[in-house]
């Protein structure tokens, strides 16, 4: 299964960590590319945030909404144009204000 990694992956660095376990590293992004996140899927923990925040579980949706950054930080640039337009379409018909402020914070400098 390694050397199908290596193979999949030619940028993957074998190293040694200090506990004497090998660790693979990939020098380039090849990882982002692989991520899929579809317009469905981003309004789905959109929702799931808001259902937590109403049922007064704050630290829940503060976790939730960490996630969501990070799995959008992920999110290749090319990818991220159209996964905006989607999601807006998505919600068109029923958007609300909040859920128009919450698409402006994902949106890169």
């Amino acid at each position: 299964m390694l050397h199908t990694l290596e193979f999949q992956f030619p940028d993957t660095r074998p190293s040694v960590d200090e506990d004497g376990r090998k660790r693979w590293r990939l020098q380039t992004g090849a990882l982002r590319d692989l991520l899929t996140l579809t317009p469905d899927e981003l309004a789905a923990m959109d929702l799931s945030i808001e259902t937590l925040e109403r049922n007064a579980q704050g630290l829940e949706a503060d976790h939730l909404r960490s996630l969501r950054e990070k799995i959008l930080a992920l999110v290749p640039d090319n990818r991220i144009a159209r996964l905006e337009t989607d999601y807006e379409a998505l919600l068109e018909p029923k958007v609300s204000q909040r859920a128009r402020g919450l698409r402006q914070g994902w949106r890169r400098e």
